[in-house]
């Protein structure tokens, strides 16, 4: 049986506005102090009344969502295409996310990220029937917190943009979402850019995104590339760090346009301007350069 709410919030109209102001008020209210961040880093995480209660809320508010009009067969466009993934005025792109970095105890890396979202994201099976459950606490395993953060972020993409900016309210309402989760999910509803955008967004790092290297690093140094081309101004850009996993994922997977051999493998013993080619070609794949 469902705990009832206190009475204060018993007494106060149950609209999804309101719910939403509650919901901000008690993730300000929650917010550890510096003290208690170090604390929350050497300790196990505990039983917080503050979370459990935002937790009660956002999966009412998720309930509100299917009421206010949440509909799965509404048409989805993939991010990378036009009018896919991005954010119009109505849509989200104003509203103020956390600047605090994500917890640095978290190490994200390619080893969990998936070959290509299922049913979502590139138009594979039938999309998603409802957003993603958002876990009152962080997972405790980095595995755990990648997977919900990927999740979030393929729902996103795939949902209509009146639906997916009503669960962007709702991730808002999560403190622990918008320090760990946020700028990964925002980052990756970005809209492709320029190459020269891309290079010049190398000079300001930010949570949410990685460096990569449009010719890949390590075979290049194995084939004996010179270090100046490798990690040179024009062989870098700054991309979403989701899409960059997909990416290095996509490079070692083998694919029929390179006769079943793997991008990497195929590129074993080709040129630099090869290399390029086919690097410039899975950014504008994977929804990160403009065609």
């Amino acid at each position: 049986m469902k705990p009832s709410l206190p009475c204060i919030l018993s007494a106060v109209p149950r609209t999804l506005h309101v719910q939403l102001e509650i919901a901000k008020a008690i993730r300000t209210l929650a917010a550890p102090t510096q003290d208690q961040q170090v604390r929350q880093q050497t300790e196990p995480a505990t039983t917080h009344t503050e979370r459990e209660l935002i937790a009660q809320i956002a999966h009412e508010l998720i309930l509100d969502l299917r009421k206010a009009g949440f509909n799965p067969d509404e048409p989805r466009v993939p991010a990378g295409n036009p009018e896919g993934g991005q954010w119009t005025k109505d849509g989200g792109n104003g509203a103020v996310i956390s600047d605090a970095k994500p917890d640095n105890t978290w190490k994200p890396g390619g080893q969990y990220a998936a070959n290509n979202p299922p049913g979502i994201g590139h138009n594979q099976g039938p999309p998603l029937e409802e957003p993603p459950p958002i876990p009152p606490r962080p997972p405790t395993i980095p595995k755990g917190l990648n997977t919900f953060i990927k999740a979030a972020a393929y729902w996103l993409a795939a949902a209509g943009k009146g639906v997916a900016a009503r669960y962007l309210k709702i991730l808002q309402a999560v403190y622990w979402v918008t320090t760990l989760a946020l700028p990964y999910i925002r980052a990756y509803l970005s809209p492709p850019k320029t190459l020269e955008e891309l290079q010049q967004d190398v000079l300001n790092p930010q949570p949410g995104y990685n460096i990569h290297h449009i010719v890949e690093q390590t075979p290049a140094r194995d084939n004996g590339f010179p270090e100046d081309m490798i990690n040179g101004p024009d062989n870098l850009v700054r991309i979403p760090t989701l899409r960059h996993w997909q990416i290095t994922t996509w490079f070692q997977t083998g694919n029929p346009d390179f006769g079943d051999l793997s991008p990497r493998n195929y590129l074993r013993d080709k040129s630099w301007e090869e290399r390029r080619r086919v690097g410039i070609d899975a950014m504008i794949r994977f929804g990160v350069l403009k065609p």
